[in-house]
C-alpha cells in the first residue's frame, strides 16, 4: 500500500495524533493534556499516578482535595472515583454535588471548542464514557447508568433528571458516507453533523440506541433494547428497532407525579 493510500485509509482523530510530529511523548501529550508546556503534563502526571487509584475514603478525600485543579471549573462536594480516565480536562466544568464512579471516562480532546459540562447532581456511574470532539451537557441530577456511552462530534444536550439504564448509547456522531464501493469508508469522510437531544425527565431503558440527530421530548421512556432513529414526543413511550410508539404517557398527570 503506497504511503497516500495508508495516509487517506484513516479516522481524522488517527491523522491528528500521528502527523504532528514530536515523539511519543508529545503525541501523549496531546491525546491526554492538550496544553503546551512541561508543567501542565508535570501536574497531570502527579495529580492522576498519585491519587487516581489510591483507594477508600483517603483516595476519595485526596482526590477531592487535588483533582479540581484539573477541570476548567469544580464545584463543591463532588465524588471522584477511582481509576478515571481524563482527556484535556481543563476543558470540562463539573457542578457541585456530582458524583464520577470509579472506571469513568471523560474525554474532550481533539477540537478546542470541545466541552464537557456536567449539572448539579450528576451520577456518572462505574464505566460510564463520554468522549466528544463537540459539546456535551448534562443537566442537573442526570443519571447515566453503568457502562453508558456518550459519543459526540457536535452536541449532545440533556435536559434535567434524564435517567439511563445500564449500557445505552447516546451517539451524537455523523455518519460515514458509504456510497462508492472502490473507496474504504474511512476514506470517505462523515455527513452532515446533527445534535442529539434528551429533553427533562427522559427515561431510557438499558442497552438502547439513540442517534444524532433525534430529540426525545420531555417525560418520554424508551423501552429495554430500543434503536431510536427519529424524533420521540413529549410523554411518549417507544419501543423496538426501530423505535416505535407503543403507548403514550397521561401527559400533565405524569409530570405532577415526578
Amino acid at each position: 500500500m503506497n504511503a497516500d493510500r495508508a495516509a487517506a485509509d484513516r479516522t481524522e482523530l488517527q491523522a491528528e495524533l500521528q502527523e504532528q510530529g514530536g515523539g511519543p511523548l508529545e503525541t501523549y501529550r496531546r491525546m491526554a493534556i492538550g496544553r503546551p508546556g512541561w508543567w501542565a503534563l508535570i501536574r497531570y502526571e502527579l495529580i492522576t499516578g498519585l491519587f487516581g487509584s489510591f483507594p477508600g475514603a483517603i483516595g476519595y478525600g485526596l482526590r477531592r482535595l487535588f483533582y479540581p485543579r484539573l477541570f476548567r471549573s469544580c464545584g463543591k462536594s463532588v465524588v471522584f472515583g477511582r481509576h478515571l480516565v481524563l482527556r484535556h480536562p481543563h476543558k470540562i466544568d463539573i457542578g457541585d454535588r456530582v458524583v464520577i464512579d470509579d472506571h469513568c471516562v471523560l474525554d474532550a480532546k481533539r477540537e478546542d471548542e470541545a466541552r464537557i459540562a456536567l449539572g448539579n447532581g450528576v451520577l456518572l456511574s462505574r464505566g460510564t464514557v463520554i468522549s466528544t470532539a463537540g459539546v456535551v451537557e448534562i443537566g442537573e441530577n442526570g443519571n447515566l447508568g453503568l457502562e453508558t456511552v456518550v459519543h459526540c462530534d457536535h452536541e449532545v444536550i440533556l435536559g434535567r433528571s434524564v435517567l439511563t439504564a445500564a449500557r445505552c448509547y447516546l451517539m451524537g456522531v455523523a455518519d460515514y458516507r458509504h456510497d462508492r464501493t472502490d473507496v474504504p469508508v474511512v476514506a470517505q469522510g462523515k455527513g452532515p453533523k446533527r445534535p442529539l437531544r434528551l429533553e427533562d425527565h427522559v427515561w431510557v431503558g438499558a442497552g438502547s440506541y439513540v442517534r444524532a440527530g433525534v430529540t426525545v421530548g420531555h417525560d418520554a421512556i424508551i423501552a429495554v433494547n430500543s434503536v431510536v432513529n427519529r424524533d420521540v414526543a413529549p410523554f411518549a413511550i417507544v419501543a423496538g428497532a426501530p423505535a416505535r410508539v407503543v403507548k403514550m404517557r397521561r401527559g400533565q398527570e405524569s409530570r405532577d407525579a415526578l
